[in-house]
């Protein structure tokens, strides 16, 4: 790595084979990388540790994506959610992502050129360079 900050990143997905690719990702590029299944989990870990990043699918069993995003803008506005989809269509969850001050969503599979890509964007934005979309 080149002397960057090394993020703490969540990755919240209900399918385990994404949820470990994502991290298996993540981790290659030299960051600290935890998966939940669900929602709920996710928010049990968020009370207690900080994040620099959470990537949370959308459609999820019990809370969705955008449900989770709002309890975290609640709570713990610094730590910026990116919903991820597999669906084609984002108009249906855009709307609600903006009302809900997502940082971005982004399309599934997750690419390691859109993952360098957010984690530049949350770099920036912690530094008071940027701000959310």
């Amino acid at each position: 790595m080149s002397g960057k900050k090394k993020l703490k990143i969540l990755v919240v997905d209900d399918n385990d084979d994404l949820r470990d690719a994502i991290i298996f990702l993540l981790e290659l590029l030299d960051h600290d990388a935890l998966g939940v299944e669900s929602a709920e989990g996710a928010e049990e870990l968020i009370k207690d540790t900080k994040y620099d990043l959470i990537f949370s699918d959308i459609k999820m069993k019990g809370k969705d994506g955008i449900e989770f995003s709002k309890e975290v803008n609640d709570k713990h506005p610094e730590m910026p959610v990116v919903l991820m989809t597999a669906y084609n269509d984002f108009g249906e969850f855009l709307e609600r992502a903006k009302e809900q001050k997502v940082f971005d969503v982004v399309p599934k599979p997750l690419t390691e050129e859109k993952i360098l890509e957010v984690i530049d964007r949350v770099r920036l934005k912690n530094e008071g360079k940027s701000s959310y979309r």
